[in-house]
C-alpha cells in the first residue's frame, strides 16, 4: 500500500520502485528516463557542494546502467564525487578506471566557511568492465 508523505513530501505518493524492490521509495524523473533509455553512454557526475547523492547514485548506476561515468571534484573532502570514486575503485570487477587528471583554478586557497580548499580539481572516468570486454570482443571480430 502506498503511503503519503513518508518519503516524497506531503503531496506525493510513495511507491515500490523497480530499483529497490520491496523498499518504499519515490519515483522521480531519473527513474522514468532510465527505465526507457538504458544503458546510457556517459553519465557526468558533478554534484554541488556537500550533497550526499546516495539515492540518486543508486538510481543512476542501477537503472541508467551507464557504460562510462565521468566524476568531477573527486578530490574535495566530504563530496559525493569522492565517495562514488572510491566505491567504483573498490569494485574493480565491475568498473575500471580509464582516465584521471586534475587542473588548477588558482594557486591561492579558497576561503570556504568551514575549511580552506585548494583551487585544484580532480576528475576521473570509469568504464563498466562488462562493456569494455564487449568492445574488445567486437574489435577482435573486426580484425578477423
Amino acid at each position: 500500500s502506498a503511503g503519503r508523505g513518508a518519503c516524497c513530501g506531503t503531496t506525493s505518493t510513495c511507491r515500490t520502485t523497480p530499483l529497490v524492490g520491496s523498499t518504499r521509495s519515490c519515483w522521480n524523473g531519473l527513474d522514468v528516463v532510465c527505465l526507457h533509455r538504458q544503458p546510457i553512454d556517459v553519465l557526468v557526475v558533478d554534484p554541488d557542494g556537500d550533497v550526499p547523492m546516495r539515492a540518486e547514485w543508486q538510481v543512476a548506476e542501477e537503472l541508467c546502467r551507464p557504460r562510462r561515468v565521468l566524476l568531477h571534484n573527486v578530490n574535495l573532502p566530504n563530496h559525493a564525487a569522492g565517495w562514488i570514486y572510491q566505491s567504483l575503485l573498490d569494485r574493480a570487477t565491475e568498473w575500471r578506471l580509464e582516465l584521471r587528471g586534475s587542473y588548477v583554478l588558482s594557486h591561492e586557497m579558497w576561503q570556504h566557511p568551514a575549511r580552506r580548499l585548494s583551487q585544484s580539481r580532480s576528475w576521473a572516468v570509469f568504464a563498466r568492465t562488462s562493456d569494455v570486454e564487449i568492445s574488445r570482443e567486437r574489435g577482435k571480430c573486426r580484425m578477423c
